[in-house]
């Protein structure tokens, strides 16, 4: 991917936003884990420490500093440090408590990406306390990698769970359409129930299973050819946006949020294009406005 360093500037903007955001569990409670359901990094260190408010209050202020030199390109191998702790530490800690949250799982795996390709860079540049454009280039490439795998392997545990029966199974996701909006109104009775997501829509859906299967099953297309964010700024625009798009609509009709991976999607794939739609733009516009003879106007 050639990306400009303006544009890979921005795009370490938008990661560390992400992961400060979406990517820390800050408003943990303190709690007793039960050790038979200890995930993660919980099974193998003592992580209940990070649930005292005065050690979260440091552990902000390290991630902070953490993510500014990460956007900066100071020693990343050495500031992500505190972050990986952080993000991980508390990913750990919610999961444990029976929190399955994908969304910063996907932060998380890219975070881990972006910081081994550092370290990688370091050993092949020799240039550990300023981070060279091509290492920071190796780094965003690679949290793309691992987010993109990451989305194969949901296509590919998706086909093996259906026994390769997803897609003609899809109209019973109407069902899931209900419980999930159903389940979102009893836990906000204040509220209304969403009539369309609850009853139009499910029924719409069971009444034209082939349109159903269309465009759930687009969705498993997406996932499973996602490998191609990989082949160039196009491609990653391209398939970016459909996949990003696939999560609206997620969100939209099952009112499940991804917000980890729309995030990735948008920061990774889709913005830089944008820079360079608007940056084109621009470039025609100062040449529009030149007089051939006197130059700029």
């Amino acid at each position: 991917m050639n990306w400009s360093a303006a544009e890979m500037v921005l795009m370490r903007i938008g990661l560390a936003a992400l992961i400060y955001f979406f990517g820390v569990h800050w408003n943990l409670a303190p709690f007793t884990p039960d050790p038979s359901k200890l995930n993660g990094f919980a099974r193998i260190l003592p992580l209940t420490w990070m649930l005292d408010p005065s050690v979260m209050m440091v552990l902000r202020v390290l991630t902070v500093l953490g993510l500014g030199c990460f956007i900066a390109g100071i020693v990343p191998s050495i500031s992500l440090l505190p972050v990986l702790l952080t993000v991980c530490g508390t990913g750990a800690l919610r999961n444990s408590k029976g929190d399955i949250t994908h969304s910063s799982q996907a932060l998380a795996m890219a975070l881990v990406a972006v910081w081994i390709a550092y370290i990688a860079a370091g050993i092949l540049w020799k240039k550990w306390k300023k981070a060279p454009p091509a290492a920071h280039r190796a780094a965003l490439l690679a949290a793309i990698l691992i987010f993109s795998a990451s989305y194969v392997a949901s296509g590919i545990v998706k086909l093996k769970a259906s026994k390769g029966e997803w897609i003609s199974r899809v109209p019973s996701m109407a069902v899931q359409m209900v419980k999930a909006n159903l389940s979102d109104y009893y836990s906000k009775p204040e509220g209304d129930i969403n009539k369309t997501m609850t009853e139009t829509a499910p029924v719409f859906l069971t009444e034209h299973p082939t349109l159903s299967k269309c465009l759930f099953g687009s969705g498993l297309v997406l996932e499973l050819g996602a490998f191609v964010l990989l082949l160039s700024r196009r491609w990653a625009a391209i398939w970016g946006g459909a996949l990003l798009a696939m999560h609206l609509a997620i969100s939209w009709l099952m009112d499940i949020e991804f917000w980890g991976h729309i995030g990735l999607l948008a920061v990774l794939c889709v913005m830089p294009a944008l820079i360079a739609l608007m940056a084109k733009r621009s470039t025609e516009d100062s040449e529009l406005t030149d007089d051939p003879l006197t130059g700029p106007s």
